[in-house]
């Protein structure tokens, strides 16, 4: 699984729970492709303005390996 902690940018339809990923703010390393995810985020997920992905996002996904 990865720690990284992910910047996320203001989504484009004025709604505050919205984001996108894109190229240079990778969840993994290499990543070449944009990756959209809708989720919502709970106040807990947020530290210092940003969002920490959580083994919760990731078993909600059913991504076994992360």
């Amino acid at each position: 699984m990865n720690d990284d902690i992910v910047n996320l940018l203001p989504g484009e339809q004025d709604d505050p729970l919205e984001a996108s990923l894109a190229n240079g703010m990778d969840i993994y390393a290499n990543w070449i492709l944009p990756t959209y995810c809708m989720f919502t985020v709970r106040e807990s997920d947020i530290v210092v303005s940003i969002v920490v992905i959580t083994g919760r996002m990731i078993e909600e996904f059913r991504c076994a390996d992360g």
